[in-house]
Order: structure tokens, then sequence, then C-alpha cells
């Protein structure tokens, strides 16, 4: 007998890092925050991550995402740069989130990103917002 709580589906529920969830690679210099990504987000998406171009290169040579956000404290010029070069390399939607709201104009104009976000972000918000950019006629 089952408990209210039980899924009825014969099928288990995806895993992180089951291929059958989409990819979003994360660009981020701080591997705790992806680590917590991970835990938060890992039941719809399956993550990966990416602290340097090298990196970021091996993840476009074995996979293609079906997404890329990246966290930026203070987009300086290498930052824009690596935005820059995955828009070179993938269709897949960018999300750019930023620390501050000043750097949200200068990036807007500067990038050919789809999606900037500003501030402190939830994990429910960064969810919904990677589902609307990747799964936009089911928004």
């Amino acid at each position: 007998m089952q408990s209210s709580g039980d899924s009825h589906s014969d099928q288990p529920a995806p895993r992180q890092g089951d291929p059958a969830l989409p990819l979003v690679l994360c660009i981020d210099p701080l591997f705790d925050r992806f680590a917590l990504a991970t835990r938060r987000l890992g039941e719809h998406w399956r993550l990966g991550w990416a602290d340097s171009p090298e990196l970021m290169a091996t993840w476009f040579r074995t996979h293609q995402p079906a997404a890329v956000v990246f966290f930026f404290l203070d987009p300086g010029p290498r930052s824009l740069q690596l935005v820059q070069a995955v828009r070179a390399k993938t269709r897949a939607p960018i999300l750019v989130h930023l620390a501050r709201e000043e750097h949200a104009f200068r990036v807007s104009l500067q990038l050919a990103v789809d999606d900037i976000a500003v501030g402190p972000l939830s994990f429910p918000a960064l969810d919904e917002r990677l589902h609307q950019l990747v799964f936009p006629l089911h928004s």
C-alpha cells in the first residue's frame, strides 16, 4: 500500500546527472554556489560547472547545454569576453546574473544575452527563469 506521499508512477523521478534532464552550464568562480544550485535545482536540471575559459571550452566540446548561466559580481572585460565566446559557440539561451543594478544596462548593450537577473535570486526564481528560457512555449 502506498502512502499519500508516494508517487503513483512506476518511473523513478530523474536525478541530478540523469542524461534525460536538460543540461545547464553554470559559469561561476564560486563552486560552493554551484554545489548549492545542484542540490536545489537537480530535480529539473542537470548542472555543469566551469570557472575558467579552458573548462568552459571542454564542456562545449563534449556537450550541448540547453542553457548557460553566468554569475558575475563585477562584470569586467574578461567576463564580457567569456559571454561573447559562449554566444559564438551556441544558440542556447544565456542568463547573466549580476550582483548590482548599475552593471545591467552596460551588459545588456554589449552582449547578446537572453535574460539578465540583478541582485539576490532565489533558486525557485532561477528555476522559473530557466524554464521560461528553455521551454518558452510551455511557460
